[in-house]
């Protein structure tokens, strides 16, 4: 990546290579590597989201009643989207150090934050994204978060 002028020698630095190591080694790494027919990282998104999706995702106090007529666009990048024939996969990778037991709660503080990304990734691609991951890279730990329909 650095030879390729895409990573600095700092950005290579900062690399963790234990922590992708390990999440590559896991279950939803081997699932990962053995399911997904395209596996896109970084992948840049635009949404626009009306003011009743906005408060469906950060409640009702999230976004005045008088802004009805109001929208938010959202951009970003997904840290990890895998594409199968039918559905889609997303992975979002977070730097907190939460110890094993607290991941799983940790994991709910991104729910909105992942349901956004689900939604560029369906308008996107015309799947259901029917996956979200949020992994620690410390503790090496993989929460999957069922979407709110499940």
């Amino acid at each position: 990546l650095r030879q390729a002028g895409q990573l600095s020698a700092e950005e290579i630095g900062e690399l963790d290579f234990e922590a992708m190591q390990s999440f590559w080694g896991s279950e939803v790494g081997r699932q990962i590597r053995g399911r997904g027919e395209h596996v896109q990282r970084e992948m840049p998104f635009t949404l626009r989201l009306g003011a009743d999706q906005v408060r469906e995702l950060i409640g009702r106090k999230g976004f005045p009643e008088s802004a009805e007529e109001e929208f938010v666009v959202v951009q970003g990048q997904i840290d990890l989207v895998v594409e199968c024939s039918e559905e889609l996969w997303l992975v979002d990778y977070k730097t907190d150090r939460v110890g094993p037991g607290e991941a799983t709660a940790r994991a709910e503080d991104y729910r909105a934050q992942l349901e956004i990304y689900a939604r560029a990734l369906e308008g996107i691609f015309g799947k259901p994204v029917t996956r979200r991951w949020v992994h620690f890279l410390h503790p090496g730990k993989t929460v999957l978060l069922a979407s709110r329909s499940d």
